[in-house]
């Protein structure tokens, strides 16, 4: 079903939510559900066709076709491209094939999606947070968090680059206008009637936060200090979380 154009992307979306709830019952990850799972999503017969045979162009010109409708309230809503919702849905299914240390999973994952590849799409994000969490998570997961070095000292820099300009955005309070990411009725169910600070700090506390604790954990093995810029960035997100427990997870 997923294969065949003929199927819209509200069904294959909802194939996808559906799919992820057989990976993980209990909080326990069902290893012979992710290897089965990931086994069908990467074979290189279908993968390309399962991400629209999406490039990087084309993929930006989904994010540059983003709207921000401003209501009667003065809040904003959020609507992008059915394909970057179905995008989110299928990167999160990858992502969650990963988890719980799945190696053999992971070591297939960098060679269909590399580093330099996911880097790019995070960087063309721009303030999709929740796209842009979906990427961060799976390259945590699958690049990052790895029991052997990462072995490229320049990646680490990309990947605190790129760290550091969200974390400003989110600490200069740029995103501050509400947001429901509504995409045409079907897609209201996806980070639905959320704030725009809401989504950034899900992003922030729950992709951003985990990859810049490994990176500076293991700094020595890059040879590198934190730079204050995102230091000094991460306390005042830290300071300006709306509750409590994001502010302890952070902490």
């Amino acid at each position: 079903i997923l294969e065949n154009g003929k199927v819209g992307l509200q069904r294959k979306s909802s194939i996808l939510q559906t799919m992820s709830h057989l990976i993980l019952c209990n909080g326990v990850y069902l290893k012979e559900n992710q290897d089965a799972i990931f086994r069908e999503l990467t074979h290189p017969s279908r993968f390309r066709t399962l991400m629209l045979n999406l490039t990087l162009e084309s993929f930006v010109a989904l994010i540059n076709e983003t709207e921000c409708i401003q209501m009667e309230d003065n809040s904003q809503i959020v609507v992008f491209q059915p394909e970057l919702y179905y995008m989110m849905r299928l990167i999160r299914l990858l992502d969650l094939c990963l988890r719980d240390k799945n190696l053999p999973n992971r070591e297939r994952g960098s060679h269909i999606l590399p580093l330099y590849q996911i880097v790019l799409f995070i960087q063309k994000s721009k303030n999709v947070w929740p796209l842009k969490r979906v990427f961060v998570e799976f390259l945590f997961h699958c690049h990052v968090d790895r029991d052997e070095p990462i072995g490229d000292f320049e990646k680490i820099h990309i990947i605190l680059k790129f760290l550091g300009d969200d974390l400003q955005k989110i600490a200069a309070k740029s995103v501050t206008m509400t947001e429901a990411t509504r995409q045409a009725q079907f897609y209201s169910s996806f980070e639905n009637h959320k704030t725009i600070q809401r989504v950034a700090t899900d992003y922030l506390v729950k992709a951003v936060i985990p990859l810049m604790k490994y990176i500076f954990k293991r700094r020595n093995q890059f040879n590198l200090e934190p730079p204050s810029s995102i230091v000094s960035s991460l306390c005042q997100s830290y300071y300006d979380l709306p509750s409590k427990s994001n502010q302890l997870t952070c902490f």
